[in-house]
């Protein structure tokens, strides 16, 4: 899944959980459970070199969106923290273990190394020429979070 839609889902749920460390184990659980669902990662949308300068296009746009809409949420709803707390907690796995300036690191210390291994295991992914699915079932994910969100405003 990408940036926005862990960060919408985590966002929803955050919406109903006021205390910080639940609201965050929940957004943990969160990415979990999304990643069950089949999708892809951003650097699986094309074999071509040049996808590299794409790809951070993609995260770089992605990240942006996901922060906008951590912030709008956070102003519809100023009085749930477990949004804030939540929303990061559904991103940190992704945090922990694709960011290129780190991931050598996590990817190989022993308790990070382990839980590394259980996040790829528990990764469904999709075909690239599944691409139309992708965007449905994301899109599917973050419309249900959006009605949650403006649910709870």
């Amino acid at each position: 899944m990408i940036i926005t839609t862990h960060v919408v889902a985590g966002s929803a749920i955050g919406a109903y959980i006021d205390t910080p460390l639940p609201a965050f184990l929940a957004g943990i659980l969160s990415h979990h459970l999304l990643d069950r669902i089949p999708h892809l990662e951003y650097g699986e949308f094309s074999e071509d070199d040049r996808t590299n300068k794409a790809m951070w296009f993609r995260v770089g746009l992605d990240a942006t969106v996901a922060l906008l809409s951590l912030v709008l949420f956070l102003t519809l709803i100023s009085d749930r923290p477990g949004i804030l707390w939540a929303s990061m907690g559904s991103v940190l796995p992704d945090f922990l273990h694709q960011v290129p300036w780190w991931q050598k690191y996590t990817r190989s210390w022993p308790i990070t190394k382990q839980y590394f291994q259980f996040h790829e295991w528990f990764h469904r992914k999709l075909r690239p020429d599944k691409q139309w699915l992708n965007i449905l079932l994301q899109g599917a994910v973050m419309a249900i979070g959006l009605m949650v969100i403006v649910a709870n405003s």
